[in-house]
């Protein structure tokens, strides 16, 4: 059975659909390029905008239904943050983001609920007990390839893989990084990473996939 959910069942018209998350309550969340819709299951129930919830731009980037109950919604020009009880938090550029952030591309939660979040021009954040903490690859230790990210992914290890765009990857396991290149990557830009439970890697490229086993 396929359910279909376009303009007919209350999509924002010509919109493109750029992520999706399921979350615990059994919300269906669409993020588009006109903003974030809510899916019931039958129709959508309303749709989310800059202009209505504050969002630093409509076009949505990324999605995390997190293990707290809450929501994470990455866009152009920001991140903003759906608690539990219903309450929003943005944050752009100053906080904790710096001038040169454009976008969130993705967000990923390692075991421990900690937030990860890829960036483009500003590398990666992690998110902790309230606190934000950058990583650049011009930071002494960090072999993040580039400061522009395409995907995050966490391990079931709890190490954390970052696909970079046009500059391979890197995994993170809490105190060492390590760097992916081609010839082992079949291509430099790494859009998206995907790893089984038994810890095999695969690496969705512009030019193919690899299959990596640790």
């Amino acid at each position: 059975k396929a359910t279909r959910v376009g303009v007919d069942e209350g999509l924002p018209p010509e919109s493109s659909v750029t992520a999706a998350a399921l979350a615990g309550d059994g919300t269906i969340w669409i993020g588009t390029d006109h903003g974030l819709a809510q899916f019931d299951g039958a129709k959508v129930a309303q749709v989310l905008t800059a202009e209505n919830t504050g969002f630093a731009s409509d076009s949505i980037r990324a999605l995390l239904a997190a293990s707290d109950g809450s929501l994470w919604v990455g866009a152009d020009g920001g991140l903003s943050h759906l608690s539990s009880d219903g309450q929003w938090e943005h944050f752009t550029h100053g906080n904790p983001f710096s001038d040169n952030f454009s976008l969130v591309s993705d967000l990923a939660e390692d075991p421990g609920g900690v937030l990860w979040v890829t960036t483009f021009g500003d590398g990666a954040y992690r998110y902790a007990g309230g606190q934000w903490e950058q990583f650049l690859p011009t930071q002494p230790n960090v072999l993040l390839p580039s400061d522009s990210l395409n995907s995050v992914t966490v391990a079931p290890d709890g190490s954390v893989w970052f696909g970079a765009y046009y500059a391979g990857a890197a995994r993170f396991n809490g105190s060492e990084w390590y760097s992916f290149a081609v010839p082992d990557l079949i291509d430099w830009n790494i859009n998206d990473i995907y790893v089984e439970d038994n810890g095999t890697l695969w690496f969705a490229t512009s030019g193919g996939v690899t299959s990596y086993v640790p």
